[in-house]
């Protein structure tokens, strides 16, 4: 058992999760998936993507959406280029010792530290704004989201910058295991992808905000609409009003999809006011429907494989992922005095 752990730990483990709920928009994709396609064409690294069903469940329970969803990510994860032949694609419901593997992580980890994460606070006061109570599964999701990574022992995690706070608790939990039980847990680190800002006001881009969401399959109709109308700097009032790119998300936009050229005459025909918002907001546009147009094809193409053919995809990746999983977690057990008499 210790040699196949070793043997894992020669190669970099690259592990990330996209929930099973709505689609996958623009922030997902620059975010975390971008990354996954990178790190799965390095021949140094192990990479395994899944679909975090289990995670899709701590707010309300929708069997038949949960189950599309599932099946939906897993059509979104060939779209943007993932392998099943490179990348360990599965559901995180194929697993059940991740449960268990959460379980033990429960009994280390403090009320109070899950419950003042960011993640929880925000998401309680959204439960409690709609009139429903926050679940015991919203108060653990970060820990069993620790067990999704150190079950793989993985040792990069792409994600958002929201989830930072996540893959840090993942390195405390595996350093007090690791204190206290001998070492077993590789401390993982998170890797960040880019910020992707809502076009419509404050805050990130996310599948509850409407409007404000790019999906990655999005009309090229659609798109144009949501980019053109998108919120600028509120003190260019006037064509002729100068602005201050930091106010507004098309900037932002600029930043991470134009080129630098693009981004310094953004900058100062906005500041100048040699150019309109409509000006600015187009170079985005273009840009955005170059980044999109391909994966818009690749969606549909892939929206045409069956479901028995995709469950077949998660059902392979399951059984590997599974493999590694149970020999962790029987060696935690082991080494916490619960062996499987």
């Amino acid at each position: 058992m210790e040699a196949n752990m070793n043997d894992q730990k020669q190669k970099e483990v690259v592990l990330s999760g996209i929930r099973a709920t709505g689609s996958i928009h623009l922030g997902n994709y620059s975010g975390a998936i971008q990354q996954f396609v990178k790190f799965q064409d390095d021949p140094d690294v192990d990479c395994f993507f899944f679909i975090a069903n289990l995670h899709s469940i701590t707010e309300k329970i929708e069997p038949d959406l949960v189950l599309k969803g599932t099946r939906d990510i897993t059509r979104v994860f060939l779209a943007a280029g993932l392998d099943p032949e490179k990348s360990t694609i599965y559901a995180q419901s194929s697993i059940p010792e991740l449960c268990e593997l959460s379980w033990l992580f429960n009994c280390m980890v403090t009320v109070p530290t899950v419950a003042n994460m960011p993640h929880f606070k925000e998401k309680k006061d959204l439960m409690q704004s709609r009139g429903t109570k926050e679940t015991a599964g919203l108060l653990t999701y970060p820990i069993l989201m620790a067990a999704d990574i150190l079950g793989v022992n993985g040792t990069i995690v792409p994600v958002g910058k929201d989830q930072e706070y996540h893959v840090e608790l993942a390195r405390d939990i595996a350093r007090s295991f690791n204190s206290k039980f001998g070492d077993l847990f590789t401390l993982p680190a998170a890797s960040i992808g880019d910020f992707i800002p809502s076009l419509q006001g404050s805050g990130k881009m996310g599948k509850s905000s409407g409007g404000q969401t790019i999906a990655i399959n999005i009309a090229a109709d659609e798109l144009k609409k949501i980019v053109l109308t998108a919120m600028t700097d509120p003190a260019r009032a006037r064509r002729t009003d100068p602005g201050d790119p930091r106010n507004c998300n098309v900037a932002s936009y600029h930043h991470i999809f134009s080129s630098t050229d693009e981004v310094t005459w953004a900058e100062a025909g906005c500041m100048n006011a040699s150019i309109g918002c409509i000006d600015c907001k187009k170079v985005v546009l273009k840009n955005l429907e170059a980044l999109i147009a391909p994966l818009r094809e690749r969606y549909e193409e892939v929206a045409r494989i069956p479901d028995k053919e995709i469950d077949e995809i998660l059902h392979e990746g399951g059984i590997k992922a599974r493999k590694i999983v149970m020999a962790v977690v029987g060696e935690a057990k082991e080494r916490m005095g619960l062996p499987f008499f």
